[in-house]
């Protein structure tokens, strides 16, 4: 009876950093491509600012959200319920 061994699958690669020329031309892409959310928003994601507190029932929180995934900046998102039930 023989047994294979499989090789244990490899690490996924560290997330590669940007450059900030490439964080530029990223930040470009995402301002145009914006609809919904407010521009000194997305300024504050791109330059690793801390966003003020942003209502969760906001129309834009979904996109807002999108765009600090992309960047790699969702520690800078705050959230608070507005709307009183």
């Amino acid at each position: 009876m023989t047994t294979d061994k499989v090789a244990p699958p490899a690490p996924a690669p560290p997330p590669q950093q940007k450059t900030d020329a490439d964080l530029n031309i990223l930040c470009e892409k995402i301002r145009r491509g914006a609809s919904l959310t407010p521009p000194a928003l997305i300024d504050a994601l791109c330059d690793g600012m801390p966003l003020p507190w942003v209502c969760v029932e906001a129309v834009f929180v979904e996109e807002l959200r999108e765009i600090a995934r992309i960047l790699n900046r969702g520690h800078l998102l705050k959230f608070v319920k507005c709307e009183s039930e």
